[in-house]
């Protein structure tokens, strides 16, 4: 009876991995030698030497001053549903995938109409309401129509 190649070279493979003495230090560290685990033992079950510092927590943690909106706020699209879900494209990016927060822009879901958005702006304590195309510029608070977008 013929052995096929690859049984073959298993078995040697197999043969010579199992004559070579292995020791503690050879496996790594999960392995170790009796006595080092006595001492790993010894270690893990005596008390603490350092007693830990209490942290105390503020009780409100200050929020971080809102950023100015650095050029327009542009809406490039809206999709209204009455039964779901609206979402508004605002400078490039959109409300459904929560990508405004980083804009320091809010638009709340409610705020969405078939024809406009509200667009809340923090840091002016301001809102202001956009059609599509429509472009509002917050340092001269100017709002218009902009076609070459």
């Amino acid at each position: 009876m013929k052995i096929p190649f690859q049984i073959r070279l298993f078995l040697s493979l197999l043969t010579a991995f199992a004559a070579t003495p292995l020791s503690a230090d050879d496996l790594g560290r999960l392995f170790f030698t009796p006595s080092q685990r006595q001492i790993l033992d010894k270690l893990r079950y005596q008390p603490a030497k350092q007693k830990l510092p209490e942290v105390v927590i503020d009780q409100e943690p200050a929020e971080p001053e809102p950023k100015p909106v650095i050029g327009g706020i542009y809406v490039n699209g809206l999709v209204y549903r009455k039964n779901g879900k609206s979402t508004a494209w605002v400078n490039q990016a959109n409300t459904s995938q929560g990508d405004l927060g980083h804009r320091y822009l809010e638009i709340d879901a409610d705020a969405i109409s078939p024809d406009e958005v509200e667009i809340l702006i923090p840091s002016a304590n301001k809102s202001v309401k956009l059609k599509v195309g429509e472009l509002y510029e917050p340092e001269s608070a100017n709002q218009n129509s902009s076609p070459d977008r």
